[in-house]
């Protein structure tokens, strides 16, 4: 690998209990297992040629004081690695319980995504299992506002969170904020569960949402080699999974998505790895176009869609997309969408990460 985006969960802590957490199974696996500074410095003192940008995400990675010393680390010695994290609002409280720790983010943190999923303060807190989680995260926000940060609002794609009446709230918190909103469409680790099944988006909750944002707001960018190659006219983007990112846990595996994050895909550790000495062969995913999609007018642009998700729903690469439009229980949208080009010029570690969805209110 030449030059990469990680996404690293310094920790396996959180300090919330999402209904819907695509991670806990693997976190509680490892949360014994966590390797400390010294090897994250180490990781970086070897690999930072390769090293393009680094977001901390999963589990929430302020709690942690020594994460605050390597971000500190990280900025004084190699700067040209862009950090970020995403975090449900506790960073706002430990920043204000702490002036040091304010200084060190705003003097190294690039960017922050904030989650918040609900526009009402009770419907969130209770999705993410933490009273005072929705505040939280708006005193962020608003923090960021002020502040020569990127702030992002960025909100789960899950059936009820992308129902329209709460979409008008939460791009009004945006606007408010002046900041940049973000999906990830959810996928479940374990898809055969059917109370985590039920947060799956289904095909025409996610369609009438773009469509509803796209006549009311702006959508800046389809990380989605699906949807940006059956929504637009324009060249697809493709899945950076295992190629040009990576993602890190507490443990030190290196995988190659947020998602993809079970045994078979940790075949490297930070303790050993050289970035520029792994494959993408190695990453344990397949590359190659599934047959069926072979014959498809789309083939060329999607690929088969999003690698973790097709992944996640069939245990297998050769699979396509579960939200592929030609599939029997979908339908074909009725619909394009609109990407002003002069609104596609925009900085986020995410952008080339991982497959999202950037919206403006």
């Amino acid at each position: 690998m030449n030059h990469v985006d990680a996404g690293w969960g310094i920790v396996s802590a959180c300090n919330m209990s999402c209904k819907f957490c695509y991670s806990a199974d693997v976190r509680n696996e490892i949360r014994n297992k966590d390797v400390g500074i010294k090897d994250w410095k180490l990781f970086v003192d070897r690999n930072y040629e390769q090293l393009d940008s680094i977001n901390y995400g999963t589990g929430e990675n302020s709690l942690l004081s020594d994460w605050y010393d390597f971000v500190e680390y990280v900025a004084k010695n190699y700067p040209h690695i862009k950090q970020a994290i995403t975090t449900n609002g506790t960073l706002y409280k430990k920043m204000m319980e702490n002036s040091r720790f304010e200084k060190i983010v705003n003097d190294g943190i690039a960017e922050i995504d904030v989650s918040l999923d609900y526009c009402i303060a009770e419907k969130h807190d209770e999705l993410r299992g933490l009273k005072g989680a929705f505040d939280n995260a708006k005193n962020m926000l608003n923090y960021c506002k002020d502040k020569p940060i990127e702030a992002t609002l960025v909100f789960i794609g899950i059936n009820d969170v992308l129902k329209i009446e709460n979409l008008e709230g939460i791009f009004d918190i945006a606007a408010e904020a002046d900041c940049k909103l973000r999906t990830n469409i959810f996928r479940p680790m374990n898809i055969k569960d059917e109370r985590i099944r039920s947060f799956v988006a289904k095909y025409d909750t996610l369609l009438n949402a773009l469509k509803w944002i796209d006549e009311n707001h702006q959508i800046l960018y389809l990380g989605d080699p699906l949807f940006s190659s059956i929504l637009t006219n324009r060249e697809a983007v493709s899945d950076p999974s295992g190629l040009k990112s990576i993602r890190i846990l507490s443990n030190g595996d290196i995988t190659p998505s947020t998602y993809l994050i079970t045994k078979e895909f940790r075949q490297r550790n930070i303790k050993d790895a050289l970035l520029k000495d792994i494959d993408s062969d190695e990453m344990g995913m397949d590359f190659q176009i599934p047959e069926k999609c072979k014959a498809c007018k789309n083939a060329a642009k999607c690929r088969g869609g999003v690698m973790d998700r097709r992944y996640l729903w069939y245990q297998t690469f050769n699979e396509p997309d579960p939200y592929c439009p030609f599939r029997s229980e979908n339908y074909y949208p009725d619909f394009s969408v609109r990407i002003n080009p002069n609104n596609l010029e925009f900085n986020s570690v995410h952008k080339d990460y991982l497959p999202t969805l950037f919206f403006k209110a």
